[in-house]
This record gives structure tokens, sequence and C-alpha cells, in this order.
């Protein structure tokens, strides 16, 4: 289940010397797992605009090193499920998510899990408990709506 994912992964990544990763999963399951799961280990998560190597040079100052789709194809252990989790700090859940670069280099946009939380409270208030959650791969982040909204569709954010 996702709760044991998140916490033996968080508990492996809690003991490695790196301070900040670039998040590339394409799989929205195993995104959400390893952000989390960076987050719990008190680690700076980067979504790098694209996986091209080309990209990844320009920004590699920003991060030590790389969780991919790869490292979630290990065993782990439902016994983890017996460390629990405290709550996540949301305002040090730190996210450094990379524009695209079509107007020039790719920018840092910086976020804090709090900010996403204000941001979900804002979408609560305009569709109430109508909405979808959903996770896209960093190279297609579209807004989320119902589809009923007359704000209905895929927008870019």
């Amino acid at each position: 289940d996702w709760l044991s994912q998140v916490t033996y992964y968080a508990t492996t990544l809690a003991h490695t010397p790196y301070t900040s990763y670039a998040l590339i999963v394409e799989n929205s399951w195993n995104f959400l797992i390893g952000l989390f799961a960076l987050w719990y280990a008190g680690k700076k998560v980067i979504i790098p605009p694209n996986n091209l190597p080309l990209t990844l040079k320009h920004i590699s100052g920003g991060f030590e090193a790389v969780l991919n789709d790869d490292d979630f194809k290990c065993v782990y252990s439902n016994n983890s499920t017996k460390y629990l989790l405290e709550p996540l700090c949301a305002e040090r859940c730190e996210l450094i998510i990379y524009t695209s670069g079509s107007t020039g280099e790719p920018k840092p946009v910086f976020k804090t899990l709090e900010q996403f939380e204000a941001e979900l409270k804002v979408l609560h208030q305009l569709w109430g408990d109508q909405y979808i959650f959903s996770t896209l791969y960093s190279e297609g982040v579209f807004g989320i709506g119902h589809p009923e909204s007359p704000r209905s569709g895929r927008r870019r954010i």
C-alpha cells in the first residue's frame, strides 16, 4: 500500500548523504511515493522540465542525486508500516519545478507543500467537492477542473 511504500523509501532516503534529489518519474503512483518519501526524509525535491541529458546537465547544480522509475522496482517489506510517519511540516516541504525553457533557459519555480495546500483550498472554493486530483509527468503539467465547470478542460498553469 501507499503508506508502507512511502515509509520504506523515506526511511531509506533519510540515510543517504544527499540533501536534494531530481525526481524524474513518469509513473504517477511512483511520482507520489517518491515526492512524499523525499519530503518525509527531509530532502529538497527538484522536478526538471524533461529528462534530456542536456537539460539535466544545465540544471545539475540544483540537485545531488536522481530518483527515477527504476528506483521503485525493488521489493519492500510491509513491516515498514510499523514506523509511523509524523505529519509533514508543510512550509518545509520544498519543491522546485523547472519551466520548460521554451522562451530561454529553464527557470526554477520554488514551491512548498503549504502553497499547494493553499491552491487546493481555492480550487475547493471554486468547485466544492467536485474536483479531480491527478499527477502528470512534468513535461505536461496542466490545471485540474470539474468536467461540468465553465472552466473545464485542460489548462496550462
